[in-house]
């Protein structure tokens, strides 16, 4: 018979909570890039941005219903949260362009953090391997955006 070891119940809540802290963290995170998104588009003239904007937008906003769909099954309601208009409201474009940057950076580190959480107890993988995968494609594009936003606008 296998045995756990005697610390094992107290490291699955351990973790157990750290994961439902990163996931509420992800949540936030995907709501200040919808609200960010949705600042820039109202302020962007240009069509090959506005597209990708507006693509990248949708993104969020689906999967922000996932992770509460997520949150929900496993550790119950969502706690409120706050964003201050400060971090989805820049002072100019290009620095909305970077935040965009930054902020996709942080929910690859979240994405990331799950997933070693995740790889003990094989819960949810799939759907936080598709944010991770999807969320280095989005990067990918918001610096061509960036990219192309400096090359014709700076």
């Amino acid at each position: 018979m296998n045995r756990q070891p005697p610390y094992y119940f107290v490291q699955n809540q351990i973790n157990n909570q750290r994961l439902s802290e990163i996931v509420f963290q992800s949540i936030k995170q995907k709501d200040r890039e919808f609200q960010l998104y949705n600042n820039l588009l109202d302020q962007s003239t240009d069509a090959f941005i506005t597209s990708f904007l507006s693509y990248a937008q949708t993104y969020e906003a689906k999967m922000k219903g996932k992770l509460e769909a997520f949150y929900i099954e496993n550790f119950g309601p969502i706690p409120n949260y706050l964003i201050s208009p400060e971090e989805v409201t820049p002072p100019t474009y290009i620095d909305g362009l970077h935040n965009a940057l930054l902020y996709n950076a942080q929910s690859i580190v979240f994405e990331r953090e799950v997933l070693e959480i995740l790889n003990e107890e094989d819960l949810g993988n799939d759907l936080f391997e598709y944010l991770l995968v999807t969320d280095m494609d989005q990067q990918s594009f918001l610096n061509t955006v960036h990219a192309h936003y400096l090359h014709y606008y700076e």
